[in-house]
């Protein structure tokens, strides 16, 4: 898989998947949560892949021209791939931890949408 794909799953299957959270819920909770955790550890996965990439001392660039003059710029370097790592790994762990941390609130689901949407907020940033 090219490293310019795995950039933006890592980015947008949190995001995106985020968004159908609600859509699961409507199936049931436990569809929500093994949902919920399976977009997680994907999000977690796709780092690991760029590994081999960053021992080898790769830097790739990518940029895209949005509407209105606005560049939409991304830079995966050995650096930006280790703290992708770490932060969706932590962010995973999180996810698994609240299964039973908050299975006894209301708001499960928007919360779950939140984590997620926060998850791939962070993948953009690293």
């Amino acid at each position: 898989m090219k490293i310019e794909a795995i950039t933006f799953l890592t980015i947008f299957v949190p995001i995106i998947g985020a968004l159908t959270v609600p859509l699961a819920a409507m199936i049931s909770k436990r569809a929500r949560s093994i949902w919920s955790v399976a977009l997680v550890l994907a999000t977690a996965l796709f780092p690991l892949l760029l590994i081999p990439f960053a021992l080898n001392g790769g830097e790739l660039i990518i940029r895209k021209t949005l509407t209105l003059g606005l560049d939409f710029t991304l830079v995966v370097d050995a650096l930006s791939i280790f703290m992708s790592i770490v932060s969706s790994s932590i962010g995973a762990l999180i996810v698994i931890y609240s299964l039973g941390y908050v299975s006894h609130d209301e708001n499960q689901t928007e919360y779950y949408l939140m984590v997620l949407l926060f998850i791939g907020a962070m993948m953009g940033l690293v």
